[in-house]
């Protein structure tokens, strides 16, 4: 690759120009209206949040609200206490506390932040496309066709507001390193660590996992093709240390994550649900079939592009004059993505030998075959455009063979999908699109034959390219309105607390999420195990709820007969919620802090010791009731962050302290300069013990998990940074 000049400088900020505008034209919905690329209709996303499951697409809406909110310091992004009874919000690695994209939500309004984060994540993936081709020595046009093509595939385009979004962006760059690697630069193992953060903070476990098994695999298939070029053995050396010094970088994510996994309650979603029947995706995208259901959303990202397979046909009969340094690198990419892009499909046909409660979604796997089915169509565009009279005779007579033997096997399934059924018609639209991928592409070869200029054919496929995956992918991105918040009534004391709406299970957990409000329910979202028990028990005693301080339900009419008809007098009707709900509002429950003299010792503390008690119940010993009531009152102070809550409390007789939020490791509470323990009540609240008098508490989140993980991570950034001035800034490959 020649050295940049400023004429090679204008040109790419040209083709950055592009790529910029691409992603404003593809959000240009949410420019317009109140509208998120975010299915919020939708139950759990295939390839949603990347923790051991995926994560439902209210989920990560909740997530990005919670972030945008007005914040006293950055402490309060360490808990959120409007979800549930509270969660920790950074330990949960799919909240992408860290993701870069992530940025605009602490300095922009919502709908602003999300906009700008999402038009960032698609100019992203374009961008480090872009430069990884360039890098690999393709000229700006055909680069600008490599950007194009991974900005507006499925993972990046139609997931791009969830977890797995964040984290493939940075792909091209992983891709690049292993090709350095390969070749022997294990000294570029910062560089390595760097890339393994970026993807790390993106949220998706499965994702990067994927992603680091691509780059074994291209380390494997580039040394079985290409020995003489190649060194494994400083190569894994390298991805070794890249990888363990990427590892300390992330330790101020993965410590709380462990800890998190040690808490949570199990989730029920399922594994990679990719069959081998959903393989004809990879040829018709979902928003033209037919014939086959298009209700699996990991379908939609399938799709590989018409044109890049189309173009195998020329890079089969130029393959002979291209360079063999490129012919074995290009093979071994497609070889590398190709086995990746099979594990989902293997891996679904294996799920049933997995431990029970253990999942895992290996479809971002898929992402790596369209790319590296780009680059080959870049390839063979290239190489067409240097062959003279003799070399373009002889690669026309073999493209015509190839498209005769293999564009068949593109049309055919394409032809099927397109025929008639009981439901449809003929699929014009389908015939008119795989039409005008072939024509279009046989018409820019034919002008190369007279015209054979990089600048136009690299210009026209990227244009080419771009609208036929627009066509192709637009239709399949989800869009939904921003949610409208349920009103509800609060006191003077819960103004700056979540005032919390039971639901009950008969709801829709993603039709109750879009409500915008701190919701009690048991579904498949993240979830504290204590948390979960608790609700349970309480489906059956609602009047657990009272200590919780629920003071609003979301109610159907055959429950009003059932578990709530005892307590049916107690409820206030407040109005309609969704035509088949209704809401109620119970005038007696406790309020955010209380303090009891007395309680019962349970172990463990299960819906039946909450059942039976009417008491508090404590998992240690139990407080015995004095003779006369004491006199206590704890006055939570508005204002209090959700990590430093500050309770005034004046009581006349020791006993404890109850705040109806969850316990979680990490909790402690302060008065003054002595710390005291925080202890789990009713096997899920804080308590903490406290004596008589008059005088302040602080509850505050303090974990030991993201104090160690901070000085791992930073000794490891400082190792990483030191060692930068090793690595090696070429620019040609």
């Amino acid at each position: 690759m020649r050295r940049w000049g400023i004429r090679g400088r204008v040109e790419s900020l040209w083709c950055a120009a592009i790529l910029v505008l691409a992603a404003a034209g593809a959000l240009f919905p949410a420019l317009t209206g109140d509208r998120i690329p975010l299915d919020l209709h939708a139950g759990h996303s295939d390839l949603g949040a990347g923790t051991v499951a995926g994560a439902s697409n209210t989920q990560v809406y909740e997530n990005f609200r919670y972030m945008s909110a007005p914040r006293a310091s950055w402490r309060d992004l360490l808990w959120n206490n409007q979800q549930g009874l509270g969660l920790p919000f950074l330990a949960q690695w799919e909240t992408r506390v860290l993701s870069p994209f992530s940025l605009p939500f602490y300095v922009l309004p919502f709908q602003p932040a999300l906009l700008l984060s999402l038009a960032a994540k698609l100019v992203a993936a374009g961008l480090c496309a872009y430069y990884a081709a360039r890098r690999l020595a393709f000229p700006q046009s055909f680069a600008l066709t490599v950007g194009i093509a991974y900005e507006f595939s499925g993972l990046c385009f139609n997931a791009v507001a969830l977890p797995v979004a964040d984290t493939l962006v940075w792909f091209p760059l992983l891709l690049l390193n292993a090709e350095r690697l390969a070749r022997g630069r294990w000294r570029n193992w910062p560089i390595t660590a760097l890339i393994v953060v970026l993807m790390g903070l993106g949220g998706s476990l499965e994702a990067l996992a994927a992603s680091l098994l691509f780059s074994c695999a291209y380390i494997i298939a580039r040394r079985v093709l290409d020995k003489p070029r190649t060194h494994p053995l400083s190569g894994s050396i390298g991805m070794g240390l890249g990888w363990l010094a990427g590892a300390g970088l992330l330790a101020i994510q993965w410590l709380p994550f462990l800890e998190w996994l040690g808490e949570k309650a199990p989730n029920a979603t399922a594994s990679s649900s990719l069959v081998w029947a959903d393989a004809i995706h990879a040829l018709v995208p979902v928003a033209f079939a037919s014939h086959v259901d298009g209700g699996v959303i990991a379908q939609t990202y399938l799709f590989t592009g018409l044109l890049p397979l189309l173009l195998v046909a020329l890079w089969l009969a130029v393959r002979t004059y291209a360079g063999k340094a490129l012919r074995r690198r290009m093979e071994a990419l497609v070889l590398a993505a190709g086995l990746l892009w099979l594990l989902p499909f293997v891996w679904t046909s294996l799920a049933a030998l997995l431990p029970a409660g253990v999942t895992v979604d290996f479809s971002p796997a898929t992402a790596f075959l369209p790319l590296a089915l780009v680059f080959v169509a870049v390839s063979a565009a290239e190489v067409w455009l240097h062959l003279d009279p003799d070399q373009v005779k002889s690669a026309l007579r073999q493209f015509l063979l190839f498209v005769v033997l293999l564009w068949p096997l593109v049309g055919i399934p394409v032809v099927w999908q397109a025929l008639p059924t009981a439901d449809h018609g003929l699929n014009m639209a389908l015939l008119f699109y795989f039409g005008l991928a072939a024509l279009g592409l046989l018409l820019v070869l034919g002008v190369t034959l007279v015209y054979p200029n990089p600048r136009f054919m690299g210009y026209a496929l990227a244009a080419g390219l771009g609208v036929l995956l627009y066509v192709a992918q637009a239709p399949a991105l989800p869009w939904s309105r921003v949610p409208v918040k349920v009103a509800q009534e609060t006191t003077d004391e819960e103004a700056a607390y979540p005032a919390r709406v039971a639901v009950s299970g008969a709801h829709n957990a993603a039709e109750a999420a879009r409500w915008g409000i701190p919701l009690l329910i048991v579904n498949p979202a993240p979830h504290l195990l204590r948390e979960q028990r608790f609700l349970l028990a309480a489906q059956d005693n609602p009047q657990l709820y009272q200590r919780a301080g629920i003071r609003t339900f979301i109610l159907q009419r055959e429950e009003l007969s059932g578990a709530f008809a005892p307590y049916r007098g107690a409820l206030s009707f407040a109005g309609l919620q969704h035509g088949a709900s209704a809401v109620f509002q119970a005038p007696e429950a406790l309020p955010p802090a209380y303090v009891i003299h007395a309680a019962e010792a349970a172990n463990p503390v299960d819906a039946a010791a909450l059942s039976r008690s009417r008491l508090t119940v404590l998992e240690s010993a139990a407080l015995p009731a004095t003779g006369a009531p004491p006199a206590a009152c704890a006055t939570l102070k508005p204002g209090s962050p959700p990590t430093d809550l500050k309770i005034q409390l004046e009581s006349t007789a020791p006993g404890i302290l109850v705040c109806t939020e969850a316990w979680y490791p990490g909790w402690e509470a302060w008065t003054g300069d002595i710390r005291n323990p925080v202890v789990p009540v009713d096997g899920v609240f804080r308590g903490v013990e406290i004596s008589s008098g008059t005088f302040s508490l602080v509850l505050r989140y303090n974990p030991l998990s993201l104090r160690v993980g901070l000085w791992i991570s930073g000794i490891a950034l400082l190792l990483v940074l030191y060692n930068l001035r090793h690595v090696h800034w070429s620019h040609s490959q």
